[in-house]
């Protein structure tokens, strides 16, 4: 019903001395261009990010040295497959860190499984995937930041076929949207975990590719 927020949890099993990792944090804060003259902890708390001294999950999903530790589930499996079916398994890789790692692996993968095009002109050569790389992240950052993180033993999949990539995340749309909402209408399940990706100029377009490029992804 939406009444307790996955992301606004504070964890009582992280430990800010041993499983913080204050490495992840710094390259949030220079992407996020956050200064860090502030402690560590002052900063934590002005990003809403503790509560009576424990690290909510949304922290934990970002800044875990092994999220899995944590959350079995905040993981991406990619499966490349040979033709348009299940049939056959070419190629498979879990990615386990943290969720911005993940996703940058993720999208690694799918840039050395799709085919490249490479246009020769009057300029340097351009290096063109089959698949609007554009269209492919926002796919992947909208299932990091709107699944259902209570629902675990099943991660993010992301499937390579001949003919397509299929996204999925665990979870039915949020309350209060419906499948006619989609490209009018935005509501986040993980608020917390959403304004932090915003601030890392993550999720600024999330929406915006639904229309354009509906002939070949599919909610």
């Amino acid at each position: 019903e939406g009444l307790i927020l996955f992301d606004e949890k504070p964890n009582p099993d992280f430990s800010l001395d041993k499983d913080f990792s204050l490495l992840k944090f710094r390259e949030f804060l220079k992407k996020a261009r956050i200064s860090r003259i502030l402690k560590t902890n002052d900063l934590l708390s002005n990003l809403s990010l503790l509560a009576d001294g424990r690290l909510k999950n949304a922290g934990v999903l970002l800044f875990a040295k092994q999220v899995t530790h944590f959350f079995i589930q905040a993981t991406i499996t990619s499966v490349l497959y040979q033709g348009q079916t299940k049939y056959k398994v070419l190629d498979r890789k879990e990615f386990d860190k943290d969720i911005f790692s993940n996703y940058q692996d993720a999208i690694i993968y799918l840039q050395s499984k799709l085919n490249t095009e490479y246009i020769i002109g009057g300029g340097p050569r351009i290096e063109k995937l089959e698949l609007p790389e554009d269209a492919l992240r926002e796919g992947l950052l909208n299932a990091i930041a709107h699944r259902n993180y209570f629902v675990s033993g099943a991660g993010i999949l992301v499937e390579i076929f001949s003919d397509r990539v299929e996204v999925t995340n665990p979870g039915g749309l949020v309350k209060g949207l419906t499948i006619k909402d989609l490209g009018r209408k935005s509501l986040s399940r993980n608020n917390l975990l959403f304004g932090l990706m915003q601030r890392m100029d993550l999720v600024e377009k999330i929406g915006s590719e639904i229309h354009t490029k509906k002939r070949k992804f599919y909610p």
